[in-house]
């Protein structure tokens, strides 16, 4: 059995033990402390595009960094450590400074290179993602796309419109147009500042219509934008002169040659019934009456002037008797007769000819030819005709018109419909002057808002 001596004793020893050696591991206050070598560094996506990275050595003298594309090396940075505190190495990379740095998947690595055998590594990595293309239309004119129906319009879009946050992928371009519903033909054209976006309507097409707008490129990427406007209904006056609009199959319709046209109107003329001169029907009744004959018959139509009936054309008689046409100003006992495209013509001059009183006569325009450009403003092209006389083809110089004049109106006679009645209008067409029996235009008309004139 073991004593209370025997206990105490050994007790003792063990204590004694733990106290020695606790004594012998207290560090020795003059023992080198430890090196801790490290690397740090951080990569940050900022502004989109733009990488930034800090490096930090502690006790490292110098490293390497290698900077990584797509698991391809695109460059390397030698760094040292030269900072007191904070970062060693700070440094932004963007396209503008260093083209190679496009969109991908970026890996910093960073390696120590004070000790061959004890190589300290970091990495860090971030990826520029590919931004897709972006279009700025509230800087467009899209009021430009709402457009009547007969008519074309045509958007400028400037290039600075589209943009691409990936700076590499700019500019970037148009690259197609189509029509979303079938509604009108589109086209797009380049220009030095950009493109003439022309749209068109199909045929019948009215109301709301939508284009695509195609941009981008296959490594920047492909996107679309929606473009909408209006194609309103062409409430303009339709002015056809080459054409008899009151029957479609009339002949004159059909024929092309001028000879052929000529020869209608010739016929035409030859066969409108005598009226003999008055003091009371000159020669505006005579033009009015060939007119009036090219008019539908049974027509109710308000007179122009008074000298034409009185509020209707001709007091709506269809007497042939002399005396009654005089006093109604005409007839409307061959309305109908002519299925060709009469025009008005009026004569003025107040330089060539003492006193001249003017003159009024009538026109077809038989012609095609092109050479000015369109129809209506080539005076060749226009059969003068002279229905007091039952003369057609009347050349500058003969005696109802003169080698020389100030001015040569020709006007479009047409049926126009209101509240009060249909009353025939006039609306001028092109002026042309004479000297010396050579022609000259001198006005056009190019009211395009109110009138749809058929120039070619």
């Amino acid at each position: 059995m073991i004593t209370k001596l025997e206990r105490w004793i050994t007790g003792a020893f063990v204590v004694s033990s733990m106290v020695v050696a606790l004594s012998s591991c207290h560090k020795n206050p003059n023992d080198p402390v430890p090196i801790v070598k490290t690397l740090d560094g951080s990569l940050v996506l900022q502004n989109k595009t733009e990488l930034l990275y800090k490096a930090t050595l502690n006790n490292v003298n110098s490293a390497v960094l290698k900077v990584n594309r797509d698991g391809q090396l695109i460059f390397s940075e030698d760094i040292s450590d030269v900072a007191q505190s904070g970062p060693d190495f700070q440094m932004t990379y963007k396209y503008s400074d260093n083209p190679k740095i496009t969109k991908g998947k970026y890996e910093f690595i960073l390696t120590s290179t004070d000790y061959a055998s004890d190589k300290l590594e970091n990495k860090s990595s971030v990826e520029i993602p590919n931004y897709l293309p972006t279009v700025n239309t509230a800087t467009l004119d899209l009021n430009k796309l709402n457009f009547m129906e007969a008519f074309e319009t045509t958007l400028s879009i400037p290039k600075n419109v589209f943009f691409d946050d990936n700076p590499e992928d700019n500019p970037v371009s148009a690259t197609d147009v189509t029509s979303e519903d079938g509604k009108t033909v589109p086209t797009l054209k380049s220009t030095d500042t950009g493109y003439d976006l022309n749209v068109k309507a199909v045929t019948g097409s009215t109301g709301p219509y939508q284009l695509e707008l195609d941009f981008g490129s296959t490594t920047g990427g492909l996107e679309k934008t929606i473009l909408s406007g209006t194609i309103g209904k062409d409430t303009r006056i339709v002015i056809n002169p080459r054409i008899y609009m009151y029957d479609a199959t009339a002949p004159f319709n059909f024929f092309t040659e001028k000879s052929d046209k000529d020869n209608i109107i010739l016929v035409a003329v030859n066969n409108q019934p005598d009226i003999p001169p008055s003091t009371s029907y000159d020669c505006a009744n005579y033009a009015m009456q060939l007119i009036a004959n090219t008019l539908k018959s049974g027509q109710k139509i308000l007179a122009p002037d008074p000298w034409c009936g009185d509020p209707w054309l001709y007091n709506n008689s269809t007497a042939t008797d002399i005396l009654t046409i005089y006093a109604n100003g005409g007839t409307q006992a061959n309305m109908g007769t002519i299925k060709a495209p009469i025009l008005w013509v009026t004569l003025s001059d107040k330089t060539h000819i003492v006193n001249y009183p003017g003159h009024s006569m009538c026109a077809s325009l038989t012609g095609s030819d092109l050479s000015t450009g369109n129809y209506l403003t080539n005076f060749y092209n226009y059969n003068i005709i002279s229905p007091q006389d039952k003369k057609a083809n009347v050349s500058p110089g003969w005696y109802r018109l003169p080698l020389s004049l100030d001015k040569i109106t020709i006007s479009y006679p047409y049926v126009a419909e209101n509240v009060n009645g249909n009353s025939i209008t006039l609306v001028d067409l092109v002026k042309f002057s004479l000297d010396n029996g050579v022609p000259t235009l001198i006005w056009e008309n190019t009211d395009s808002t109110t009138y749809n004139i058929i120039k070619n």
